[in-house]
C-alpha cells in the first residue's frame, strides 16, 4: 500500500529569554526588544517582487482570502525570503494570523524551496519579527530553484501546441506520474524531489503539480486534509484545479501506480473529480474562498467518452476494445455511474463470459490474458488485456 504523508503542519516557537544575571525580567525584555521598535509602513511591499527566474504568474488563492495586514506580511516575506534574511520585520500579527500566512506562503509558492516548517517570531508593541528556519543556504537554494524551473519549463514547453487547459492539465498529470515514484528521500516534500530527484511523497507530487499549473497558466490551489485507505486515516494533500470557471479536485499521488510493474498503468481515477466523489475517501479539508468544487465535463472519463451508464456500457466497451486492438494497447479504464453498476459489470465480464463474447471477433483462435482491478470508491474499472 502506498504510504502518503501530508506536508508538515507549521509550528510556531515563541521565544522568551530569561537571563539570571541579577537583572529583572523587565530589564531583560527591554534589552531584548529595545532595538525592535520599528514600525511597518502601510506602503511597504505594496506588490509582489518576483526574482528574475520566476517569470510566470503565480496563482495565490489563499492569499486572496487573508486579511489586509496578513496580505502585507505575506508580500513582505515573499519579497525578501529568497535572500534568506535572519529576521523579517512584519506588521503585528497574532500567532494564529502569522501561522495562516506561513501556511499559505508555503502551499502557494512551490518555487520557494528553502523554508523549513518551523519558524520563530517575536512581537513588539507595534510589529513582529519573523525568524525563518532554512533547510539549506541561499546559494544552494537558488541553484536548486533555477534547476527546478528549467526542468519544469521543459515540461511546459511541450504543452505550447495543446488546444486547451484540460489537455495541458492532463499532460502535466501524466508527466509527473511518469517521472516520479512514491518514495521518501531528499526533497521528497517539494517539487524539486518530484521533478528532479524523481521521488516524492504527496506534498512533493502536489507542489510539482501546482508549479507546473502556474507555469502553464492554469489556476489551481493546494488542498490539505486527511485521506482514508484500508480503514486508516492519515494526513494527505492534493490539488484543486479550475477549467472554464469550473473547479475540480485532482489527486496526482493517488493516480500514480504503486509498483514498478504498473509503471505504464497511470490511473485517472482521481483526475478532475467532484467534491462528493472525493469526500468518499478524503476529509477534514477546507478550500480557499470563492472556490466551489462541483466537477463537470472536465472529468477525465466524461471528457474521454469513458463514462458508462446502465444503457451504454456495452457499446462503450466495444468501442474501447476495438481501439485497444487497433493500437495494440489493451490497458484502459472505465468509470461507472454507480457502484452497483460497477459490481454488476464486473460480474458479467469476468464471471458471466461477456468479456469473452465481446472479444470473440479479435481472438482468431488465440487466447488473451486479461487482468483487472477496480477502485470501488470512485467506480473505476481498470482492465489490462495482454495484447
Amino acid at each position: 500500500m502506498k504510504k502518503r504523508r501530508v506536508l508538515g503542519i507549521i509550528s510556531v516557537v515563541c521565544a522568551v529569554l530569561l537571563l539570571f544575571s541579577g537583572c529583572g525580567v523587565g530589564e531583560v525584555v527591554h534589552f531584548l526588544f529595545m532595538g525592535l521598535t520599528d514600525r511597518v509602513s502601510p506602503s511597504d511591499s505594496p506588490v509582489f517582487v518576483e526574482p528574475e527566474y520566476v517569470n510566470y504568474r503565480v496563482y495565490r488563492m489563499y492569499y486572496e482570502g487573508l486579511g489586509e495586514v496578513q496580505q502585507q506580511a505575506y508580500r513582505i516575506i515573499y519579497n525578501s525570503i529568497f535572500e534568506h534574511p535572519e529576521s523579517i520585520l512584519l506588521p503585528k500579527l497574532t500567532q494564529e494570523e502569522l501561522t495562516e500566512v506561513m501556511v499559505a506562503l508555503r502551499w502557494e509558492n512551490p518555487q520557494i524551496l528553502c523554508l523549513d516548517t518551523n519558524f520563530t517570531y517575536y512581537t513588539t508593541n507595534h510589529s513582529c519579527y519573523l525568524m525563518p528556519d532554512y533547510v539549506e543556504s541561499a546559494e544552494q537554494c537558488k541553484a536548486h530553484t533555477v534547476e527546478l524551473l528549467e526542468a519544469a519549463g521543459e515540461v511546459v514547453d511541450a504543452l505550447r501546441d495543446t488546444p486547451d487547459d484540460y489537455t495541458r492539465e492532463l499532460m502535466i498529470h501524466d508527466a509527473i506520474c511518469a517521472c516520479c515514484t512514491y518514495t521518501e528521500g531528499s526533497f521528497d516534500g517539494n517539487a524539486y524531489g518530484a521533478l528532479i530527484r524523481g521521488n516524492a511523497v504527496c506534498s512533493g507530487y502536489t507542489a510539482a503539480a501546482k508549479l507546473l499549473f502556474d507555469m502553464a497558466g492554469i489556476r489551481s490551489a493546494v488542498i490539505s486534509g486527511t485521506a482514508v485507505e484500508d480503514g486508516v486515516a492519515e494526513g494527505h494533500i492534493w490539488n484543486a484545479v479550475c477549467l472554464n470557471d469550473e473547479w475540480y479536485y485532482t489527486d496526482v499521488t493517488w493516480d500514480d501506480p504503486v509498483s514498478a510493474s504498473q509503471a505504464e498503468s497511470v490511473s485517472h481515477a482521481y483526475f478532475n473529480i467532484s467534491e462528493s466523489e472525493l469526500s468518499v475517501t478524503h476529509a477534514d479539508f477546507q478550500v480557499p474562498q470563492n472556490i466551489s468544487v462541483t466537477g463537470g465535463i472536465g472529468n477525465y472519463f466524461i471528457r474521454s467518452g469513458l463514462y458508462c451508464r446502465e444503457d451504454d456500457w456495452q457499446s462503450i466497451l466495444r468501442r474501447v476494445l476495438a481501439d485497444a486492438v487497433d493500437c495494440g494497447n489493451g490497458n484502459f479504464e472505465l468509470k461507472f455511474s454507480t457502484g452497483e453498476l460497477l459490481q454488476a459489470v464486473k460480474k458479467a465480464l469476468f464471471s458471466g463470459g461477456v468479456l469473452q463474447e465481446l472479444m470473440q471477433p479479435y481472438l482468431s483462435g488465440e487466447s488473451i490474458l486479461c487482468t483487472y482491478n477496480s477502485n470501488d470508491d470512485v467506480h473505476v474499472l481498470h482492465i489490462n488485456l495482454g495484447i
